[in-house]
This record gives structure tokens, sequence and C-alpha cells, in this order.
């Protein structure tokens, strides 16, 4: 947009030069064509001023969202189970009303001057951002799932797997289902342990792997059915 106001204020210069071996213009036109000329340069200055100015809201937000998913990465090394998950939960609640409310106030504000465009790209920026905050949490119960395995504490492998599932399943949304997959190939070893050992996962945590194991069916219907039979041969 910037480039075609700029463009048309050079024709107009070029306009407004080539006139001048024309005969005189009168007074009044001459006026007009500078009040013309003025409005254009103020409506650029303005354009100029507005896009600036949502550039820093938006510079912003992405500012206050980095600074909280680098925040949430580390919180997954503190805290037992239950503390972790009121952790995140405050933190996903308090960076979701602090990018609606962004959003809310810039819209409101320029609800009548903001391009779509604009909203189009803020609308990427959030969802690649989104994305970046999925990927960092995914690493992070990686390095808890690690972390228990080296401790042989398979019930709480196996809990940290569904935690993993539960991101990947949104995270694989339109893809080939790549996040979910190498999850359940965890989920797959974490059974096989479970199988060999004295201790054995409750009805609750049981029930909760079988759903995880269930909403991957789209794209991994297979192994899937493979990793349910284990599950329920637990026991035996």
């Amino acid at each position: 947009m910037r480039k075609i106001i700029i463009s048309l204020l050079f024709l107009f210069a070029l306009s407004a030069e080539a006139q001048t071996n024309l005969p005189p213009a009168s007074t009044s036109e001459t006026a007009d064509l500078h009040a013309q000329l003025s409005v254009l340069e103020a409506q650029l200055a303005t354009r100029e001023s507005f896009e600036d100015k949502i550039l820093g809201t938006v510079y912003w937000a992405l500012g206050v969202i980095v600074t909280l998913g680098v925040a949430l990465l580390g919180f997954g090394w503190f805290g037992n189970f239950k503390a972790y998950e009121r952790d995140k939960k405050a933190i996903h609640d308090e960076l979701a009303a602090m990018i609606a409310l962004k959003i809310s106030e810039i819209e409101k504000s320029n609800a009548r001057v903001i391009s779509n465009a604009v909203k189009t790209a803020v609308d990427n920026e959030l969802r690649g951002l989104q994305d970046q905050i999925r990927t960092l949490r995914i690493s992070s119960i990686d390095r808890e799932i690690e972390m228990w395995q080296s401790r042989d504490v398979q019930t709480n492998v196996l809990r940290s797997i569904c935690d993993a599932i539960e991101i990947a399943v949104v995270q694989d949304e339109g893809s080939d289902g790549y996040w979910t997959g190498r999850n359940l190939d965890k989920m797959n070893i974490c059974l096989d342990s479970l199988k060999s050992s004295s201790v054995k996962p409750d009805s609750n945590l049981v029930a909760r792997a079988t759903s995880s194991i269930e909403s991957t069916r789209r794209w991994h219907a297979v192994v899937a059915n493979r990793l349910l039979t284990k599950l329920q041969n637990l026991d035996e």
C-alpha cells in the first residue's frame, strides 16, 4: 500500500512538472493542486504512523509470548506432578487471556482502519508461535520421560507420554502424524517394560492411556490397535 501511494505521488509530481511548459494555470487551479498534494501527503503520513503503531503492538505481543513460552519450558523441571499441572494451566490461561485482551484492544481501537492483510499476518504469526510453544512443551515432556525412565518409574513414564500425546494430537492437525507417531513408539516401549514390572498402572491411568491411544487412530490405526491390546493384557 505504501509503495502504491508513493508511486501516485511521483506520477503526480511528474504531471505537475510537465504542466510547467503549458500556459500558466489560474491561481485557483494551482491552489487546488497544492491542496490535493497536501492531502495525499497527510494521508501517507497517517498511514505510515498507523502501520508503525500496529507493528509496535505486534512486536510487543510476540515478545510477551516468547518470554512466557521460555518460562513455561523452565517450569517443566520443577515441582511434583500436581503442582506442575496447576502451574501449566495457570500460565496457559494467563497467556490466552493476554493474547485475547491485546487482540481485543487492537480490534476495538482500529476496527475501521486495520486491513485484512495485517489481520492475516498477525493470525499467522500467532499460529506459528503457538506451534513453537507446543513443540517446546513436547521437548520438555521428553526430558521428563527420560528422567522417569532413568529411575525406572514406568507408571510416570506412561503418564508423561499421555501428556505428550495430548499436545501432539493438536500439533499434528493437517499433517502426517509425526509427533503422535514418535510418542506411540515410546508408549510401546513403556508397555513392554510395564508387562515385566511388578508395578502396574491403576485403572485411571489405564483409562487415560486408552483415550490417548484412541485419539491417534486417524494417523496410526494399526499401531493404535496393537498398543490397546498390549494395554489390556498388562495384568496377564
